[in-house]
C-alpha cells in the first residue's frame, strides 16, 4: 500500500509538472498588451504605432542666433541653412521684441531609413514621389514655439553628388483633407508649396578645381519642408499587401516599402476588414523593402523582407524583438 501511494503522489507530481508547463505555453492572461489582436478603423492619434517613432527620433542640430540679425547655421557636411533677420513671431501673430536670441533646431532626413524614423513617406496624397531630402525646422523664445513671418524665406544649400532638374517644394501636412484617396496616410502627407518656395540644383568650381554639386532651394514655411519629383508616371503599377503575425496590428504596428535604388518610402495603410496592410501605386518590378516598426508594451520589434513588386503580391513579414539601438541601426542602413 505504501508503495502505491509513493507512485501515486509521484505521478501527480509528474501530471502537476506537465500541466503548468502546457498552462505557461498555451494560455495567456488577461491584460498582456502582447495578446492583444485588435485593430482599428482609424487608430487614435495615442495608438503605440504612432507614438514609437518619438522613441527612435535622434536629437536634431539645435543652435541659436540673435533675432535681430541674419544667421547662417552648419547643419552638417552636406547641409548649410541661412536664416533672414526678424524672420520669427509669436505662434498668435503677436511680434517678439527684437533683441536676444532664438533658438533653432533641425533635423536634415536623408537616407530612406530617415524618412522611416521619423514617419514621413516620400508620398503626396498616395502618390509616390523620389525625395532629394527633407527637414524639419522649428523656433523657440524661452521654451515657447514660434512661428514664421510671411515673406521670409530660408535658404537651404544641400550637397548632392547626383543633383537632377525637376525637384518641387513640398511642405508636411499633419492634417490631410478628407476625403483620402486609397493609399493615403491619415496623419501625414506631403502638398506641394504654392507660393514663391523654388529649388534648383547648382554646380561649383573653386579656384582648386574642386567640384561641388547639390541644390539651392528656398522655403517660404517652417517645420516639415522637402524637395522631391513625381517617379515615372507611365510604368505599370501594382499593390502591396502584407500580413504580420495577429498580434501585431495596425494599433501597435507600422509598416513601410523601401523601393530600393530609389529614394521612394511608402507606408503601407492598415485595412481593418483584412487584418492587413496595403500600399498602392507601387511599379511593378521594381525590388522593395518590406519594414515593419512595432511597440507591444515595453518593446519594440523589427520585421523586414525583400521582395519583388509583382502583380497584386502579398507577403508575410516576422517581427523579432530589437533594441531601439538595433532598430535605429538597421534604419541607418537602409
Amino acid at each position: 500500500m505504501r508503495k502505491f501511494t509513493l507512485l501515486f503522489v509521484a505521478v501527480s507530481y509528474i501530471f502537476i509538472g506537465c500541466s503548468k508547463e502546457s498552462s505557461d505555453s498555451f494560455i495567456p492572461y488577461a491584460g498582456n498588451p502582447a495578446n492583444d489582436t485588435s485593430w482599428s478603423a482609424n487608430p487614435p492619434a495615442t495608438a503605440a504605432s504612432i507614438k514609437l517613432f518619438e522613441g527612435l527620433a535622434y536629437a536634431p542640430f539645435i543652435d541659436s542666433f540673435d533675432v535681430s540679425g541674419s544667421a547662417l547655421l552648419k547643419v552638417n557636411a552636406n547641409l548649410d541653412v541661412a536664416i533672414p533677420a526678424a524672420c520669427v513671431t509669436n505662434l498668435d501673430g503677436t511680434p517678439i521684441p527684437l533683441s536676444g536670441k532664438v533658438r533653432v533646431e533641425i533635423r536634415h532626413v536623408s537616407k530612406s531609413g530617415d524618412f522611416i524614423r521619423y514617419a514621413r513617406p516620400t508620398t503626396t496624397y498616395g502618390k509616390l514621389m523620389e525625395s532629394a531630402s527633407a527637414f524639419q525646422v522649428k523656433f523657440y523664445n524661452q521654451n515657447q514655439e514660434l512661428a514664421f513671418l510671411p515673406g521670409k524665406k530660408l535658404f537651404f544649400t544641400l550637397k548632392d553628388p547626383n543633383p537632377v532638374n525637376n525637384e518641387m517644394v513640398y511642405f508636411g501636412n499633419t492634417a490631410p483633407q478628407l476625403p483620402f484617396p486609397i493609399g493615403t496616410n491619415p496623419f501625414f502627407t506631403w502638398v506641394q508649396a504654392i507660393d514663391s518656395s523654388f529649388i534648383t540644383p547648382f554646380v561649383h568650381h573653386d579656384t582648386a578645381g574642386v567640384v561641388t554639386k547639390g541644390y539651392q532651394l528656398f522655403a517660404g514655411k517652417i517645420n516639415w519642408i522637402t524637395a522631391q519629383l513625381f517617379i515615372d508616371s507611365t510604368l505599370p503599377k501594382t499593390n502591396i499587401t502584407a500580413t504580420l503575425p495577429p498580434n501585431f496590428t495596425n494599433n501597435n504596428t507600422a509598416l513601410f516599402a523601401v523601393v530600393k535604388q530609389q529614394k521612394i518610402v511608402v507606408q503601407l495603410n492598415g485595412d481593418l476588414a483584412s487584418r492587413s496592410f496595403f500600399a498602392p501605386n507601387i511599379p511593378v518590378g521594381s525590388p522593395v523593402v518590406l519594414v515593419s516598426l512595432s511597440l507591444i508594451g515595453n518593446q519594440y520589434y523589427l520585421g523586414f523582407k525583400e521582395i519583388t513588386a509583382t502583380q497584386n503580391i502579398i507577403s508575410i513579414v516576422n517581427p523579432a524583438a530589437r533594441t531601439k539601438s538595433e532598430i535605429n541601426t538597421f534604419l541607418d542602413g537602409l
